[in-house]
């Protein structure tokens, strides 16, 4: 069953707050659904899912998303403890079972008590064919400043978890001593901060070597990751990061940091798995820009054979 319900005012400012989607809910899995299955924490949809299962004696699974990350427990402190003492307590304490993208996702759902049983499966990804990826000629039409360089690029929301900001401070130390290269800020701008981000860019000059496209989807997206030259994600915290397991399926080395479950990177030479500061963000940075290209091609071919490993479809319906 696929049910849609416009998002009203009440909705949109109370949390998901929907009744028309918990009956839906509920109908549905007292016509015969075997369990519930809820992603992510603190919104009334969440509540539902609970609700639901008790009523019609179905286990409830739980995937937090990272939403128990120490990172995002921090963050808008008043509003989780109003959850967490309507709901989300209870939620996760009705749970049959978690779902944890990571052992770190898993080691976190422990240090806050919880006791059930927990399943390590990683998101899998897809695995595109290098050869039949479309090329740059698209996205350097729409984007003329991006012809002719090599490409540095960041993909994911453009929000302050995701370290944005911190890359774009590093970048204006070494914008201009790499003017071959040019930046590329790509992601939705969910809640105002890429206005902010916007602004820092025009601040610092650096209009010239940043490119902010918004969301990318398709063959755009592909053509972006294909033609990049290193994958930057300097964030604070994720429960796992699909777009790094992306960027190496497309063979592009990848920087990111210990706030993201991304050790493989320093194991398998694929990349570089870094504590977050701006001193050794710049430093690696250089480090991956300087690289010849030959050994930036060798670290990503290494990244795609882990994600064949490891993160393909047929390997997480496996587990």
């Amino acid at each position: 069953m696929l049910f849609r319900s416009r998002a009203g005012a009440l909705t949109r400012w109370f949390r998901g707050w929907n009744p028309d989607l918990q009956r839906a809910l509920r109908d549905h899995a007292l016509q015969g659904a075997d369990l519930i299955h809820n992603h992510g924490l603190w919104m009334w949809p969440n509540a539902y899912a609970r609700k639901v299962s008790v009523a019609a004696g179905i286990p409830l699974v739980i995937s937090p998303r990272g939403m128990l990350e120490a990172w995002s427990l921090g963050r808008s402190r008043l509003r989780k403890f109003v959850a967490w003492r309507l709901f989300e307590s209870q939620n996760l304490a009705a749970a049959r079972l978690f779902h944890a993208t990571s052992v770190t996702e898993a080691e976190s759902l422990r240090a806050l008590g919880f006791r059930q049983p927990v399943a390590v499966v990683p998101n899998g990804v897809d695995l595109p064919e290098l050869e039949m990826l479309p090329d740059r000629s698209g996205i350097e039409a729409r984007y003329p400043a991006l012809r002719d360089r090599r490409w540095l690029v960041f993909m994911s929301r453009l929000h302050e978890k995701k370290g944005v900001m911190e890359l774009l401070r590093a970048w204006s130390e070494l914008a201009g001593r790499f003017p071959d290269w040019h930046l590329i800020l790509a992601g939705p701008d969910l809640d105002g901060f890429g206005v902010r981000l916007k602004g820092e860019i025009e601040a610092n000059g650096l209009g010239h070597c940043v490119t902010v496209p918004g969301a990318l989807e398709g063959s755009a997206k592909a053509a972006v990751l294909g033609g990049a030259d290193v994958f930057v994600l300097p964030t604070f915290s994720e429960n796992f990061g699909i777009v790094v397991a992306e960027a190496m399926a497309h063979a592009v080395p990848v920087i990111t940091t210990h706030g993201a479950p991304w050790q493989v990177l320093e194991t398998e030479r694929c990349g570089w798995w870094i504590e977050l500061g701006h001193e050794r963000l710049v430093s690696v940075l250089e480090e991956a820009m300087q690289l010849g290209i030959d050994d930036r091609r060798a670290m990503g071919q290494r990244g795609r054979r882990v994600v064949e490993r490891d993160f393909s479809w047929a390997r997480i319906d496996r587990k």
